[in-house]
């Protein structure tokens, strides 16, 4: 019940982030903005400026990848920008400038980039060596043996090892066309004759017989680049295993668009340099490429542009009885997928994807279903679809519950806590993003940048936040209201500052109606703007701001100033009933 002229007050005490409604502003809930630039929505739904950030080394280049954390027991600050990698602000080498990927196994960081495949491991930095497989075990002189170990697309190089059988002095190895040839003998290197054409190696005297007591490696000459090629032309990763992540998947390669490459143990260990040419994925056709892997649970899910599928470990015992590891893949659906290479995240177990409809989570893919893929961004389709999401840079702030989608200087967050969208609006592009023990940290078209909550500014560059609410009726659109006064309610701050105006369906407040209040820092200290309002308690302040004969009314609420944070509790807005709308 309404009465006409009698003063109520509608309170805002709860701010429900962006809705960008294709319908009209009229649509939006209490709280919902229409616009929003530059503050962010706390995790119980209060109004929060943007913190700052400020950089903290300056490559003078375009930063690709970052990746900060402990490398064994060390603290490394690593990042690639200009084709070189970097260690803070000591070079560690070169490598190709383009768009990189870097991922730890074993305690070193791996280097992928579609040129190069390097590694450090804190001390070195290089081409990574590939392992040398095992090929034949059990093997005579005469070169009949069991296959073991397949050849690795990383290493000309393969071993053989010979049960010696005492008399023998000339081994068969399987290829011809050898050199670098080392051979041992119970573990002891020996001087042997090398036969490159008939692939033969000669000792001097005949090793003594015993089991796989003999073992030669060479390298095979000759090899096609094509077949290093085919890992190092990949450029993004994920790291998958049952109980621990035991191998890497690479995709990315143009030449093989729909092949993922996966490593595999190297002499019973994990290793991330040994991947057998046979250790291969062709996901859907070949003209489409896979352009994301996410994990989840004990699957993979594996997207193209408008598609997705799974794939999971799978034993299978071959004819000879051995063990085989195969990953088969299965449709999962074939309608959405994922637009922006490598950028999947995993958000509270549920794969998150951005393709042509919108941000999408994947809510069951234990089975093919149209209906295991929601799409949880129609409140901001309207940002996506004027943006180039194939562009976007992709992060999970856990700590926050905030997924980042950033292209170039916007960032769109969801804070899938709450699920409330917001934008920001940066002083620098964004070309990469990390996060580790709580910080955030990007890379721009020059520099390395670290998030800090006391910061309030952009590097230096003012931080100008703003937020307008939607086109509100106070539940009587068809009534004319006044607006007279506002309570608003802010928690307290060093120093903070907002204006505030309002819009409505006859005109728009001429004055923007300001609250600053400081406490009693000496850091800021200054007596020109002293006040004896200075608590360190919450606390609401009246706002005179009049607004005649409305239906709809939307308020306006700004921060630019350097140096001031704000955080809004709240709004209360009093108002009084008048007369139908004509």
């Amino acid at each position: 019940m309404i009465t006409d002229g009698k003063p109520s007050v509608t309170t805002i005490n709860n701010f429900l982030g962006l809705n960008m409604n294709k319908t009209g502003e009229t649509q939006l809930k209490l709280g919902e903005a229409s616009y929003m630039r530059n503050f962010r929505i706390t995790k119980d739904f209060k109004l929060d400026k943007m913190y700052g950030y400020e950089e903290i080394y300056d490559p003078s280049a375009k930063v690709r990848a970052i990746w900060i954390g402990k490398l064994g027991e060390t603290d490394v600050n690593v990042y690639v920008a200009g084709g070189k990698v970097y260690n803070g602000n000591t070079e560690l080498g070169t490598i190709a400038d383009d768009t990189t990927s870097i991922f730890e196994f074993n305690k070193k960081l791996f280097f992928i980039n579609g040129h190069e495949y390097k590694s450090w491991d804190g001390t070195t930095f290089g081409d990574v060596t590939g392992y040398i497989p095992k090929i034949k075990i059990a093997t005579t002189p005469q070169g009949v043996g069991t296959d073991f170990e397949p050849i690795n697309m990383l290493s000309d190089y393969r071993l053989v090892s010979f049960s010696a059988d005492g008399t023998s002095t000339v081994y068969s190895l399987p290829e011809t066309g050898i050199s670098n040839v080392t051979a041992k003998v119970n573990g002891t290197t020996t001087s042997v004759t090398v036969q490159s054409s008939s692939g033969t190696v000669t000792f001097s005297s005949a090793p003594a017989q015993g089991v796989d007591n003999v073992e030669i490696t060479y390298k095979k000459d000759n090899v096609p680049t094509s077949l290093k090629e085919g890992i190092t032309k990949n450029k993004y990763f994920q790291t998958y295993g049952l109980a621990d992540d035991t191998r890497v998947f690479l995709y990315g390669n143009e030449d093989a668009k729909n092949r993922i490459y996966f490593s595999d143990l190297g002499n019973g260990v994990p290793d991330v340099t040994y991947f057998p040419a046979t250790n291969f994925i062709d996901v859907g056709s070949s003209n489409v490429a896979v352009t994301d892997i996410s994990r989840q649970y004990d699957r993979l899910i594996v997207s193209k542009e408008n598609e997705a599928y799974y794939t999971t470990y799978e034993p299978i015992t071959d004819t000879n009885g051995e063990t085989i590891i195969t990953f088969p893949t299965y449709p999962l659906n074939k309608s959405h997928g994922m637009l922006a290479k490598g950028q999947g995240q995993l958000l509270d177990n549920y794969v998150t994807t951005i393709d042509a409809s919108g941000i999408i989570q994947w809510l069951n893919t234990q089975s093919k279903d149209e209906r295991n893929a929601s799409i949880t961004s129609e409140r901001v389709s309207e940002w996506l679809q004027s943006r180039d999401v194939t562009k976007a840079i992709t992060m999970d702030y856990q700590e926050e519950k905030e997924y980042w989608l950033a292209i170039d200087d916007e960032v769109l967050v969801y804070n899938y806590a709450n699920s409330t969208f917001f934008t920001h609006k940066f002083a620098d592009n964004v070309r990469s993003l990390f996060t580790y023990n709580g910080d955030i940290y990007f890379g721009t078209d020059e520099k390395v940048m670290k998030f800090n909550r006391n910061l309030t500014t952009y590097n230096g560059e003012l931080i100008d936040a703003e937020w307008n609410g939607g086109f509100y009726d106070f539940d009587f659109e068809f009534r004319r209201k006044t607006m007279r006064i506002l309570w608003i309610t802010l928690k307290p701050q060093e120093k903070t500052y907002m204006k505030v105006n309002y819009v409505t369906d006859r005109n728009a407040g001429t004055t923007d109606k300001e609250i600053q209040n400081q406490t009693l820092s000496y850091e800021y200290w200054n007596y020109a703007d002293f006040t004896y309002n200075s608590g360190m308690m919450i606390k609401p302040f009246k706002v005179k701001l009049k607004a005649k004969k409305f239906a709809f009314l939307k308020l306006i609420i700004k921060s630019d100033k350097i140096d001031y944070r704000l955080i809004v509790d709240s709004i209360s807005i009093q108002k009084a009933y008048g007369g139908f709308v004509k």
